[in-house]
């Protein structure tokens, strides 16, 4: 039997170990792009570890260098090869790959990549103010949207008041216990048209929790459900009563790591019980805003926040793309629903 790994991958050379039980002496190792030998080798590097794995006396390394300097752009696509076989050795994970990225991303810097391993919303990109722009400059979104939505990507939040009283466009009610103060919010023409930005969809309001009482903690948006695609959430926060709403919210929390300290990633359901005193420090600066009556925030799905309704009554709503909702309750049917003319929807 033949064993052996390809453990590292750099512009110059490809080294790893490969041993025959059955073969005397060293193999030899060819490196391949697309069928074309850059680079051969023996394999016969001492490798003590593999001698304490009781691999021979351990002499099955190998280092091919390369006949030219490759562009780390080919190197996912270097294959290690017993010579004169088909038998490809396998690769260590991630071998190659950091500095395949690193040069895909100094060549081309509006390269998507998500923030998160979950990905999904394009606010939850890296290059999501270069897309933005990209959108603005060709008229896809206007400038007074634009402005907002760099801000709820910067921020993880953003306020947006409402600029006058607007009469509602017609909906269709399937079940009027629907909450009122949900639908006048949500269904404001400005709101719905920044929403449906950053969805690429029309919104589907899946929850709706009043808040009579101060939240105990921060937590996040995404780990109320169990999403489909946790990062594909958006959360509206607005009073439902004459006093102004306090949301508090971490200062560049949205972009913190993923995964907490137990390997549970936080923007999971899974991980709402642990909640924000247990995994950050005291000392983090947050950022406040209070939300008068007739307006509202926008709170990204990352962002760790938390709401003040000591002084008067608030709701906090849950909103997905249109695309994931019907995936959510493809078996259930909501006991309640109005639709908006333009497509947007609560659900209760």
């Amino acid at each position: 039997m033949i064993r052996g790994s390809v453990d590292v991958i750099t512009e110059n050379l490809a080294s790893g170990w490969i041993y025959s039980d059955e073969r005397k002496g060293p193999l030899s190792v060819e490196a391949l792009i697309n069928d074309q030998v850059v680079g051969r080798s023996v394999a016969d590097l001492l490798r003590p570890d593999l001698a304490a794995a009781g691999l021979g006396d351990g002499k099955c390394g190998f280092e091919v260098q390369f006949q030219n300097a490759l562009d780390p752009l080919f190197l996912p696509y270097v294959q290690v090869m017993l010579a004169g076989t088909d038998l490809e050795l396998r690769r260590r994970i991630g071998a190659g790959f950091r500095d395949y990225f690193r040069a895909l991303h100094q060549k081309f810097p509006r390269a998507g990549r998500a923030a998160s391993v979950l990905g999904g919303l394009w606010t939850d990109r890296t290059d999501a103010a270069a897309i933005l722009k990209g959108r603005a400059d060709i008229g896809l979104v206007a400038s007074r949207d634009a402005n907002c939505i760099a801000r709820y990507i910067q921020d993880g939040a953003v306020m947006v008041p409402r600029r006058e009283e607007k009469k509602l466009l017609p909906v269709k009610s399937a079940d009027r216990d629907v909450p009122t103060s949900v639908a006048e919010t949500l269904f404001d023409e400005d709101l719905l048209r920044l929403i449906r930005i950053v969805f690429d969809d029309h919104p589907v309001a899946m929850r709706a929790d009043i808040l009579e009482v101060d939240e105990p903690d921060f937590g996040q948006m995404s780990s109320l459900e169990e999403l489909p695609s946790p990062a594909e959430c958006m959360g509206l926060i607005f009073p439902a009563s004459e006093q102004a709403t306090s949301v508090d919210v971490v200062r560049g929390g949205h972009r913190f790591p993923e995964f907490l300290p137990n390997g549970l990633s936080r923007w999971t359901h899974a991980a709402a019980e642990f909640t924000a005193s247990q995994t950050l420090s005291a000392d983090l600066p947050v950022d406040r805003y209070a939300v008068a009556r007739g307006s509202a925030i926008l709170v990204s799905p990352g962002a760790l926040c938390k709401v003040s309704a000591a002084n008067g009554r608030a709701i906090k709503v849950l909103l997905l793309p249109s695309r994931l909702s019907l995936l959510r309750f493809h078996k259930k049917a909501p006991r309640g629903e109005l639709t908006h003319a333009s497509g947007a929807r609560i659900w209760v």
